[in-house]
């Protein structure tokens, strides 16, 4: 089964965007952010429509209650 696309906001930096993204996709957390970051300084006004989009549509991940601890 897939794993959906949430916002990680137990993991997050700024909205949990590519921390949700990172288990999906198979990769870091680091490395998905950094590849943001990268398209950032290519493509500014795109990268942030595509933030701010993801950040409107995805769903918080649901946590059981005590879960809200930072993981290494």
């Amino acid at each position: 089964m897939r794993e959906r696309w949430y916002q990680d906001r137990s993991n997050k930096l700024l909205f949990g965007v590519c921390a949700g993204l990172a288990p999906v996709i198979g990769l870091d957390r680091a490395w998905v952010r950094l590849a943001a970051l990268v398209a950032l300084l290519i493509s500014p006004v795109t990268t942030a429509i595509l933030y701010g989009v993801a950040i409107w549509l995805l769903p918080v991940k649901p946590y059981l209650e005590g879960q809200w601890e930072r993981k290494p």
